[in-house]
C-alpha cells in the first residue's frame, strides 16, 4: 500500500499548522503547544520593541554606523555590525 501525496490545500494546512504549534516530550508522551508569538525585531517600530520589553533593540537601532578608516583599505565597503 503506497501513500498518496498531499493536496496543495494539505500542505499549506500542515506549513500552517506547524508555524503555530510546536511538540515538546511531558512525562514521556508528545504534546503540542503553540508557540509564542514572534515579530521581526529590524522592521518592528520602537513602541512594540518597548511593549515586549526589547529596550537593547532600540539602543542598537539608535547607534550611528561606524564608517572604517578609508587611509588603510582602498575598496569602500564595510560590513554593518548587526
Amino acid at each position: 500500500m503506497s501513500k498518496r501525496k498531499l493536496t496543495s490545500t494539505e500542505k499549506a494546512k500542515k506549513r500552517q499548522s506547524k508555524r503555530e504549534f510546536k511538540t515538546i516530550m511531558i512525562g514521556g508522551k508528545q504534546k503540542r503547544v503553540r508557540r509564542k508569538p514572534t515579530f521581526d525585531t529590524t522592521s518592528a517600530d520602537d513602541i512594540t520593541l518597548h511593549q515586549h520589553g526589547l529596550w537593547h533593540v532600540i539602543e542598537e537601532k539608535k547607534k550611528p554606523l561606524e564608517k572604517p578608516d578609508t587611509q588603510d583599505t582602498n575598496d569602500s565597503s564595510y560590513e554593518i555590525p548587526f
